[in-house]
């Protein structure tokens, strides 16, 4: 079995927009890159978040399995994806890794992709406004106060069945 850790989640440098709100400071992300640690040259999985009051949301989960997180977390497209949001909402963006434990040989490339595809799942259920078209799974079904998210407290049943389910 393949473990994987998560790290903390880090600010993402960001500059005014000129109508408002920020977008990422792409000339700060090599600076950011080596604030950070080890992590640029590592691969799995990224979540993007936004950080408002006490909360953190998701609004973007990728993988970085062909390529490392430095090339592949800030890729043109990404950055027009984050930068989307940032343009809508208030708070401070976020990067967080999801990292396989391996020592050496090659990159567990598709469980990397799996996990990318359940953090996606339960991304969706925290926000489902989430910007991943891809991977979003389509569910034509509820479990209602668990899946997905909804505002306000879970009736203790709800409540009882997320802690069972680790949800």
């Amino acid at each position: 079995m393949i473990s994987f850790v998560n790290t903390e989640s880090f600010e993402i440098p960001t500059v005014p927009r000129g109508k408002g709100g920020k977008k990422i400071n792409i000339t700060a992300l090599k600076e950011f890159w080596t604030g950070i640690g080890d992590y640029a040259g590592q691969r799995g999985c990224y979540v993007f978040s936004m950080r408002a009051g006490r909360g953190e949301k998701p609004w973007y989960v990728g993988k970085a399995s062909r390529q490392t997180f430095s090339i592949e977390c800030f890729a043109s497209h990404k950055v027009g994806i984050y930068n989307d949001v940032l343009g809508e909402l208030k708070g401070i963006p976020r990067l967080t890794f999801v990292i396989p434990n391996r020592e050496r040989g090659a990159w567990p490339m598709a469980t990397i992709d799996e996990v990318e595809e359940y953090l996606i799942g339960y991304a969706a259920s925290r926000n489902p406004k989430i910007a991943n078209k891809r991977k979003l799974p389509h569910q034509k079904w509820t479990i209602q106060g668990v899946v997905p998210a909804s505002r306000g407290a879970p009736s203790s049943d709800a409540a009882s069945f997320k802690k069972l389910m680790g949800i």
